[in-house]
C-alpha cells in the first residue's frame, strides 16, 4: 500500500517530534498515546517500504548514467541511462567485464587499482565503447563500498562530456589554424586580450619591432617605444590599439614611429581591430602593422628634390656634393 502524503508527513513528524508526554493521569500510557504510538510505528513502516521502491525508481530512470561493478571489475547493476548512452541491452552489459567496455585498457585498469586501494575518483576522464563501434568521452565519480575491508562494490556515476570533449578539440585546431594563418602573413599581426595584453604575435612583427614581445606581461604594443610622427613621445596606452580597444571602434588611418631597442626607427601605420564574441563583448584586438618607411622616405626625397627645384641648386650642388639619404632599417 502506498502512503499519502498526510502519512509520509505523520511519519517524518513521528520521528522528528520533539517528545511528549504519553502517560494518563494515573501514570500509566493513555488510551490515546497508545493509538497514535501504533498509527505512527505503522505510518513509518509503510513509509519505509515505499521509500525502497521509490528510490530504486528514482535510480533506474535517473537520467545520469549509472553502474556498480564488483572488486574483478565484474558489472552487477546498470541503470536505464547506461545502457542507452552505449547502445547496450541490459543481458548483454550486465555480468560482463568493465574494461571490455573501455577503449583505453591502462584506464580502466588505474581505475579499478585507484578505487581498490579505497580513492574516490571524480571527473575522471576515459573513453567507452559503444555498441554501435563509436566512442563517448566520459568522466567518472566512482567510490567503493567495503565490508571489513573487502571489496564489495563501486558506486560510479558516468556523465557523458563527448560534446564538451569534441568542441575543445575543434577550439584548440581552430587556434592552431589561426596561428599557422598569422604565422604566414607576409606583414606583422599580434594579437591582445581586452585588457590589452599581448596574447600573439608573428615573426614579422617581432623583425619590425626589432625583439620579441612577453605573452602576458606587455601590453598594446609589441613595439619597444612609440613616437608621433612629429616627434613627441606616444605613451603605449595612447597608442592606437589602445584606443581601438577602449572605444570598441576600428582605428584607421593613424600613422606612428617605432623606436628598436637598437636605436634605429621606422614608420608604421597601424589598424587595430577590436574583436568581439557573440554578444558583441569586446574581448581582445588584433593589429596589423604596415611598415610605410619607405613610403615616407620618398615623400621626404620628393619634397626635397620640389624644393631645390623652386629655389635653384644650392651652393653644395654647384661644388659636386651630394645630399644624405638615410636608408630604411625596416625588416
Amino acid at each position: 500500500m502506498k502512503v499519502t502524503g498526510a502519512e509520509a508527513s505523520h511519519a517524518e513528524g513521528a520521528m522528528f517530534a520533539e517528545p511528549t508526554s504519553s502517560k494518563a493521569p494515573n501514570g500509566r500510557p493513555s488510551e490515546k498515546a497508545t493509538k497514535r504510538k501504533s498509527r505512527g510505528r505503522t505510518a513509518v513502516d509503510t513509509a519505509s517500504i515505499d521509500s525502497g521502491r521509490w528510490l530504486r525508481d528514482f535510480i533506474e530512470g535517473a537520467t545520469v548514467a549509472m553502474h556498480s561493478v564488483s572488486g574483478d571489475g565484474t558489472i552487477i547493476w546498470a541503470n536505464q541511462a547506461e545502457l542507452d548512452l552505449l547502445g547496450y541491452s541490459r543481458e548483454e552489459y550486465i555480468g560482463s567485464n568493465i574494461v571490455q567496455f573501455h577503449a583505453d585498457k591502462p584506464v580502466i585498469d588505474d581505475i579499478l587499482v585507484r578505487l581498490g586501494g579505497g580513492e574516490t575518483l571524480r571527473a575522471y576522464s576515459a573513453r567507452l565503447l559503444c555498441k554501435n563501434g563509436s566512442i563517448k568521452y566520459v568522466a567518472i565519480d566512482s567510490s567503493v563500498s567495503f565490508e571489513n575491508g573487502k571489496f564489495v562494490h563501486t558506486r560510479c556515476i558516468t556523465r557523458d562530456v563527448t560534446r564538451e570533449v569534441l568542441a575543445e578539440q575543434k577550439l584548440r585546431e581552430a587556434e592552431h589554424w589561426f596561428r599557422n594563418l598569422v604565422e604566414a602573413l607576409p606583414v606583422a599581426v599580434y594579437t591582445t586580450d581586452a585588457e590589452g595584453f599581448i596574447t600573439h604575435y608573428n615573426q614579422q612583427a617581432a623583425q619590425l619591432a626589432g625583439r620579441s614581445a612577453e605573452i602576458g606581461k606587455d601590453k598594446w604594443c609589441v613595439t619597444h617605444r612609440l613616437y608621433r610622427t612629429d616627434g613627441t613621445f606616444l605613451p603605449h596606452e595612447d597608442c592606437p590599439m589602445a584606443m581601438a580597444l577602449r572605444t570598441g571602434m576600428p582605428i584607421r588611418g593613424a600613422e606612428t614611429v617605432a623606436e628598436r631597442p637598437d636605436g634605429t626607427r621606422v614608420y608604421l601605420m597601424p589598424h587595430p581591430t577590436p574583436l568581439r564574441d557573440e554578444a558583441g563583448k569586446v574581448i581582445g584586438g588584433v593589429n596589423v602593422l604596415i611598415d610605410i618607411t619607405g613610403r615616407k622616405l620618398a615623400e621626404d626625397t620628393r619634397a626635397h628634390l620640389a624644393a631645390i627645384k623652386s629655389h635653384g641648386p644650392s651652393p653644395w650642388h654647384r661644388l659636386g656634393f651630394k645630399p644624405f639619404r638615410p636608408t630604411s632599417e625596416a625588416g
